[in-house]
């Protein structure tokens, strides 16, 4: 109670049974740049990752991390800001549930061990023996028979639609494949997909739900990394990376989406229709990853939710509350941006009749339309990268392979973008090619 109350951070912040007196084992699970992260098991036999503040920075200091989040920001106080969220929203199914506690001396937080493996992990499983016993890999999900087919593929879409959801409003900008978790359980088919990483949370650059304030030295690499985009689509002997630069140079000047200040620091807006992909391209490298794709679709419990922050006053002060007392105040205001225009968002979805109900999710005729066009790897039957008017027709095209990974994260949520096309099966969506 003395170590979180000295952060700010509020008494249920804190889960009393995870004290060491209840902790009756522990092993190093890594380390990385920042800190190490420890498995610990309960004397119930419950499991759980604990993650310290970073060494030399406890009480006072505080993390800053490099993805734009405030010096006076905590990793604990983001990821209880994500844990409520969570609850407000009733996102608790598709995130591991935080505490705040110490650990051998050491102020942290633990996080739920979640079933399952990294998606990255999932992704690449190839026989029953590369995963835990008793988990279905990508190639046996497509040998079920029609019905649980259908029950694995809609319980998939909806929790990773509910995931791309939250990483929206809380401002997530690091949810790539080893950060969240997967599993298809081959005797229930029950599917489990959680976030389990949520430092990167509450950014103060990101302003609502697509616009990004970068500042001078963000500004500079995201220059960078459009230069090097143009590079890898036209690379040389064909594209000199001088021209390159220009061509970036250029491209910045003319996007609508783009106000520049007299500091050096931009604005990107990507809602902007006239904006190129190769811009977004540049954002999510600048500043994290699924950080511009908007999802088409809404589940209906999550739009249900949203809507009563969006007229209940008590539940709008529930939300303000726990932000104020988790981020700092600018943060906070920031956060309550996002939730506001995912209201808006929801609400125009609605209007278009994308608000999913959940026994939706297992329809074979709702997913064929949910999934929309699913790319394959191998087929690289992409949209075209927009013809630049100083570009030589002969440049056009090139690399197109190349991007079509990195265009996929600016135009797809995830469900297309890393679990259906892992799953999808001749026939099933109707848009699907299956080219060798």
């Amino acid at each position: 109670l003395v170590e979180a109350r000295m952060r700010g951070l509020a008494d249920d912040d804190i889960d009393p049974k995870l004290d060491d007196t209840n902790i009756e084992s522990s092993k190093t699970l890594g380390s990385g740049v920042v800190n190490t992260v420890y498995e610990v098991t309960r004397k119930d036999g419950e499991k759980y990752v604990f993650k310290p503040e970073a060494v030399g920075r406890q009480a006072f200091q505080k993390l800053h991390l490099s993805m734009g989040l405030e010096k006076s920001q905590m990793i604990a106080g983001l990821n209880m800001a994500s844990q409520k969220t969570a609850e407000i929203l009733g996102l608790d199914d598709v995130m591991a549930k935080t505490s705040v506690g110490s650990h051998k001396g050491d102020f942290g937080i633990f996080m739920e061990k979640v079933p399952g493996v990294e998606t990255e992990v999932w992704k690449k499983a190839k026989k029953s023996e590369d995963l835990p016993e008793g988990l279905l890999t990508a190639g046996k999900i497509k040998k079920l028979s029609d019905d649980d087919y259908a029950k694995v593929v809609g319980g998939l879409m909806r929790k990773a639609n509910r995931l791309d959801w939250f990483d929206l409003i809380t401002g997530q900008g690091d949810r790539h494949t080893s950060n969240y978790m997967i599993s298809v359980d081959k005797k229930t088919l029950a599917v489990t997909l959680k976030g389990i990483d949520n430092d990167a949370c509450f950014p103060a650059y990101r302003k609502g739900l697509r616009i990004y304030a970068l500042d001078s030295d963000k500004a500079l690499k995201f220059q960078n990394k459009l230069t090097a985009a143009f590079a890898m689509l036209y690379p040389p002997p064909e594209f000199d990376s001088r021209l390159a630069s220009r061509m970036a140079g250029e491209l910045m000047a003319d996007d609508p989406g783009i106000i520049y200040n007299d500091d050096g620091s931009i604005m990107v807006d990507a809602t902007k229709e006239g904006s190129s992909p190769l811009i977004k391209i540049a954002l999510m490298e600048t500043i994290g990853v699924q950080s511009v794709a908007m999802p088409d679709y809404i589940d209906k419990d999550l739009y249900d939710r949203l809507m009563e922050l969006g007229t209940s006053a008590r539940k709008r002060r529930e939300f303000i509350a726990d932000m104020n007392s988790h981020l700092s105040k600018d943060a906070a205001t920031i956060a309550l941006s996002r939730l506001d225009d995912a209201i808006a968002y929801a609400k125009k979805l609605a209007k278009e009749g994308k608000v999913v109900a959940e026994a939706d999710w297992n329809s074979h005729e709702k997913q064929r339309m949910l999934a929309g066009k699913i790319r394959r790897r191998g087929n690289y039957n992409y949209p075209k990268i927009p013809k630049l008017s100083e570009m030589d027709d002969d440049y056009n095209g090139k690399g197109e392979q190349k991007a079509a990974v990195a265009y996929e994260f600016v135009t797809n949520g995830y469900f297309c973008r890393d679990i259906v096309r892992d799953i999808a099966r001749d026939g099933w969506f109707d848009e699907v090619e299956m080219k060798k």
